[in-house]
């Protein structure tokens, strides 16, 4: 059963570890400055500042990890979605439009008109 929460103090190394995978394995056609840059990104600190500074929210599926995004503010009405994320065997199963309205439909953030990130233009 799918799970979608907050974010908790703990996820961060979790997080980490299947946000580098799905970089190495799903995006390795992206420029390679690109994933040098992100790969080591995508540190536990970085996520315990994402979560700390926007709203993250966590997939889990029968208990385990696999994914996550967070929403960042941009101003008093926009937002900004980041480090949105699968792991690499939960691509393609619908778990990432199962995701998308905690991140855009159920943040704190109500007074948003607009997002931008990966699931927007």
């Amino acid at each position: 059963m799918l799970t979608i929460r907050r974010f908790q103090k703990g996820d961060e190394e979790i997080l980490s570890v299947m946000i580098r995978r799905t970089l190495r394995e799903v995006n390795y056609t992206s420029p390679k400055s690109e994933l040098d840059y992100l790969i080591p990104h995508y540190s536990p600190e970085t996520m315990v500042e994402l979560s700390e500074t926007g709203h993250t929210y966590v997939l889990e599926e029968d208990g385990q990890i696999i994914g996550s995004g967070t929403v960042l503010p941009d101003g008093e009405t926009e937002a900004e979605i980041v480090a949105a994320f699968l792991s690499p065997e939960s691509i393609g199963k619908g778990y990432g439009r199962k995701g998308q309205p905690a991140l855009y439909g159920k943040t704190e953030i109500n007074k948003t008109d607009r997002f931008s990130g990966p699931f927007f233009p």
